[in-house]
């Protein structure tokens, strides 16, 4: 049984920077407008939430209030989504699981992207980078 097989569609980092691109363009010609539209003065979002045993702050500028607003959701609403599937502090993480019992019968997809990543490096690093430090974390898990 592989039990480290992604559940869902994964996305491709080329994929990624695609729809980034292209959202990217879009922006800038929807906000260039062709001068057919009459300019809104932009205005600073700026949001903080605790999220990834952390304090994230994200701050966009845009000239509509609303759109920007969805958009700082939307991030959170991702980082909320990770967190709940990556957190060591969570012990019914997806990665709680797989420091507890060794394995995890259909990790999500950015997990199972994260595993492969982390290997990879530690690969490329000759092993000088180990994914694998769950057990000296165990033994200074009071320190922290």
């Amino acid at each position: 049984m592989n039990t480290m097989k992604p559940t869902g569609k994964s996305l491709s980092r080329r994929q990624f920077i695609r729809i980034l691109a292209i959202g990217t363009g879009a922006g800038v010609a929807t906000g260039l407008g062709c001068g057919l539209q009459t300019q809104r003065p932009h205005q600073t979002i700026n949001e903080t939430r605790l999220l990834m045993g952390t304090l994230v702050s994200l701050t966009l500028v845009s000239q509509d209030h609303d759109t920007a607003q969805a958009a700082i959701r939307a991030a959170f609403d991702r980082m909320a989504e990770l967190e709940a599937i990556m957190s060591c502090f969570n012990p019914d993480s997806q990665l709680s699981r797989l420091n507890r019992d060794g394995y995890v019968v259909a990790p999500s997809p950015a997990l199972y992207e994260v595993v492969q990543q982390a290997v990879r490096v530690s690969a490329l690093s000759g092993g000088a980078y180990d994914p694998t430090m769950k057990p000296l974390g165990d033994v200074y898990a009071d320190c922290w």
